[in-house]
Parts: structure tokens; C-alpha cells; sequence
């Protein structure tokens, strides 16, 4: 009987470990979600938010541009935005950027220029492979750097 009480023993313990690999994450094939992120998002100073009704960006690569212009809701508060500008993925490659403001009181500022370099980020893990990311902070005086 002894015999048998061991072997039951031991499939058991064999079978607890095989379902503890199996959860372990040890899958050849892991699974990737649609979680994105997003490519370029702008940031503005609370002081700007009382006079910009609308902001235009322009991204220019490889000598193709691309424009997205938002407008911003009047009756928001003077505390930091931050806004989802482009969908456009980004790459590796540095950008261009031209951030272009529209006053409540209708002045245009000269646009902010920089040139902004994309980081890499897996908003999936490694496995799932790499986005590419940046963000502009404009401040109080209208410049823009990368944040």
C-alpha cells in the first residue's frame, strides 16, 4: 500500500508544478493587447489657457508635413493642459515641429520651433513591440521645448 500512496504523492506534486508553468508566463506566444500610446501631446502653461482659443501643430518628416489644429473650450480652468495632438505614429526619427497659437483677442505669436526626438516606449511590454513618443511643453511666453 506504501507503494501506491507515494506515486500518488508524487503525480500530485507533478501535476501542481506543470499547472504552476503553465501560469508562469513561460509562453512561447504572449499575448499583445491594443493598448497604444499616444505620439504627440502638448502641454500648455496655466497662463496661456485664459488667451489661446486655438492651437495648430505642424510635424514635418522625411518633407511631408502634417497639421492638427484643436480648439480650446473657453470656459476651461487655469490649471496645466495637456492635449492627444497626432495619431499618426511616430518613429525613430527626429521631427520637426511648429507649434502655431490663435488669442482670444485674435494675435497670432510667431509659431514655436524645435525639433523633437521620439522616444521609445512598450506600452505592451517588449514583446509586443515599440512606439515611439513625444511631448511639447509650451510655456507662459509662447517658446516650446520637448518635455
Amino acid at each position: 500500500m506504501k507503494p501506491a500512496r507515494g506515486w500518488i504523492r508524487f503525480a500530485g506534486v507533478m501535476g501542481l508544478a506543470t499547472a504552476l508553468g503553465a501560469c508562469s508566463g513561460s509562453d512561447p506566444a504572449p499575448k499583445c493587447t491594443l493598448i497604444a500610446s499616444v505620439p504627440l501631446s502638448v502641454d500648455l502653461a496655466p497662463g496661456l489657457l485664459k488667451q489661446v482659443e486655438t492651437m495648430s501643430v505642424e510635424l514635418c518628416r522625411d518633407g511631408e508635413c502634417e497639421v492638427k489644429t484643436v480648439s480650446l473650450d473657453p470656459t476651461r480652468v487655469a490649471t496645466p493642459w495637456s492635449a492627444m495632438i497626432f495619431v499618426s505614429p511616430l518613429t525613430a526619427q527626429p521631427v520637426q515641429a511648429s507649434v502655431r497659437m490663435t488669442t482670444t483677442s485674435g494675435d497670432s505669436p510667431p509659431p514655436a520651433r524645435l525639433t523633437l526626438i521620439p522616444e521609445a516606449t512598450h506600452p505592451n511590454g517588449p514583446h509586443c513591440g515599440t512606439d515611439y513618443v513625444a511631448r511639447i511643453r509650451v510655456a507662459e511666453d509662447g517658446t516650446a521645448t520637448q518635455a
